[in-house]
């Protein structure tokens, strides 16, 4: 089923709410500079919703800025490129199978993340191709848009449901970004995380290394960091040694944040590094020092 627009639900009363009362899952903030507004994007079942603001501490919203009929959709991002706003988001079809037993360990179902356009960050976001940039027969979840001097790639985590040892992977994207450029590489996989180093208890129950939530990052002094985590959390930082979305990658830096399932890097438009994240199905705003090298937390 063709993703489709549904504008209904723009047409309700928007309520002003305040930062801690927020809720949403996989939150993303675009900084409009244009505006001065900040927009938030979370999902809600089929929809995409956006909340706006001025001041990061009092928010108006929701407003529906996309839907996805007899889909559910997830982990959206907004990116303002070459003068258009961009949707990434992820669209789970149960209904449509990939493979089942015997052909594969369990039964996996299409989960891709597409791209979808429009003129103003408020929607409404119209599809850009017929289908989703990466290979239809992936389950590319969370996906996120990179760009490295003038080439847009899309970043996405490659499903463990399918790979069993979930994957971090990116694809090279047209211009315009309606399609791929050339086939998808591999960046790191689930398996690699800090946190498993010390994991050594001895147990019957079957080992599976989830992956999510990718977001990049270029430091003050250049290092490329991509923020990712094992779909439940922590959020943890990995480092490209060349400094190039190739890498190779390496996960020198631990754990940034316990309790959230995704997270990412926005600038206020005072210049302070802010982290957006949710937890407990609210959200949370966090400055950031960048310490060169890698990002940490503010105390």
């Amino acid at each position: 089923m063709k993703p489709v627009w549904i504008g209904l639900l723009a047409t309700l009363p928007l309520m002003a709410v305040k930062l801690a009362d927020l809720p949403g899952r996989d939150p993303f903030i675009l900084a409009d500079a244009d505006s001065r507004t900040y927009y938030l994007y979370t999902a809600a079942g089929p929809d995409v919703q956006a909340y706006q603001s001025k001041d990061l501490a009092n928010w108006e919203g929701p407003r529906a800025v996309f839907g996805a009929a007899g889909r559910e959709a997830s982990a959206p991002e907004v990116h303002l490129y070459r003068g258009k706003y961009y949707l990434l988001v992820t669209l789970h079809d149960k209904d449509a199978i990939i493979d089942k037993p015997p052909a594969s360990w369990r039964v996996t179902t299409r989960e891709a993340t597409w791209v979808f356009v429009a003129e103003s960050a408020e929607g409404p976001f119209q599809p850009l191709g017929a289908k989703p940039p990466a290979p239809e027969d992936f389950m590319t979840i969370d996906g996120t848009l990179y760009v490295e001097g003038d080439l847009p790639y899309l970043v996405y985590a490659h499903d463990w449901t399918q790979r069993i040892d979930g994957a971090m992977e990116a694809v090279q994207l047209k211009t315009d970004l309606s399609a791929a450029l050339g086939e998808p590489f591999y960046l790191f996989k689930g398996s690699d995380a800090a946190w498993l180093k010390e994991q050594t208890k001895a147990a019957k129950d079957p080992r599976y290394y989830p992956v999510g939530g990718p977001f990049l990052y270029r430091t003050r002094t250049g290092s490329l960091l991509m923020l990712w985590s094992n779909q439940a959390g922590p959020v943890a930082v990995a480092r490209s040694v060349t400094g190039k979305l190739r890498g190779p990658w390496r996960q020198p830096d631990g754990v940034l944040l316990d309790h959230a399932g995704q997270a990412m890097i926005f600038s206020a438009f005072d210049g302070r590094p802010m982290l957006a994240a949710a937890s407990a199905g609210h959200v949370w705003l966090l400055e950031l020092e960048d310490a060169g090298e890698t990002v940490r937390l503010k105390r």
